[in-house]
């Protein structure tokens, strides 16, 4: 029997693991939260359509606000951060549409104003490509590296109310 497959995952478990217990407590917890919202966003996007969906996303063609206070941009950049690290350290595919979800639910239990894109463009051999981001304020959450290569075609809103975030957004 060869145990070089064995150890090759043992040791990458072990690599794995001391990252995450190096973290602080409180953002090993975000990134377990990460991991929740990116299988449940890719399990519902997989099982309902997105015209079904779309109603739970938010306000359909509008915008959250652009500003946010400090503590709100740093949420937002931590969990931009923690979602791309979990994205693409699951063993399955977390595309632009998943990551923007689970970023959007992030934010919406933490009573955060986002708002989540979908465009399209025309690549070189003229067939259309699609993309998903996530702006919270003026960060891009998800998604937004590529985002000026697309034109909007919907956008959902989720904007905080005063009473669940505890102060004024």
């Amino acid at each position: 029997m060869n145990s070089a497959p064995y150890m090759v995952w043992y040791t990458s478990l072990r690599r794995r693991l001391r990252r995450w217990l190096s973290l602080p407590v409180s953002e090993r917890w975000l990134l377990l939260e990460a991991v929740f919202w990116l299988a449940w966003a890719r399990l519902a996007l997989r099982l309902v359509p997105l015209r079904r969906l779309a109603p739970r996303l938010g306000q359909p063609q509008a915008e959250a606000p652009h500003s946010l206070t400090p503590e709100a941009v740093q949420q937002a950049q931590l969990i931009a951060r923690l979602v791309s690290i979990a994205g693409h350290r699951l063993p399955w595919t977390c595309t632009c549409l998943v990551q923007a979800v689970a970023g959007m639910q992030m934010l919406r239990r933490r009573g955060q104003s986002c708002t989540l894109y979908l465009g399209v463009a025309k690549n070189q051999t003229q067939q259309l490509s699609a993309h998903a981001w996530l702006r919270s304020g003026e960060v891009f959450v998800t998604g937004g590296r590529e985002h000026h290569d697309f034109v909007v075609v919907g956008s959902f809103q989720h904007v905080a109310r005063q009473e669940e975030s505890g102060r004024a957004v």
